[in-house]
């Protein structure tokens, strides 16, 4: 049975911005990362990675009008999470990132 969980989850060192009012139509949004943030949230939240090796994001809007990101927590019938962490750690720490973390 496919479920979304109820608590809302945040990431940081992730940010996403509606477009400049002088933006070109094709231009939608923004989104802004803080590697350092972002890398280290992350590393404590690898149990949100699906079973591809994937964090998936919901843009949203608030009451207020305003975008913001959310993990998305649905999880299908056949969806299991990816369990294998210290793969996932060492992907982080691969030797192309390594000084940004």
């Amino acid at each position: 049975m496919s479920e979304y969980k109820t608590e809302k989850i945040f990431p940081e060192g992730i940010t996403f911005f509606r477009k400049h009012e002088k933006a070109p139509a094709w231009v939608k949004g923004a989104i802004s990362v803080n590697p350092v943030k972002f890398g280290q949230w992350m590393k404590a939240n690898l149990d949100k990675v699906n079973s591809k090796g994937y964090l998936m994001l919901d843009l949203k809007q608030s009451k207020e009008g305003k975008l913001y990101l959310e993990v998305n927590t649905y999880a299908g019938k056949n969806e299991q999470p990816k369990n294998d962490e210290s793969e996932l750690g060492n992907a982080l720490m691969d030797e192309d990132v390594r000084g940004v973390f």
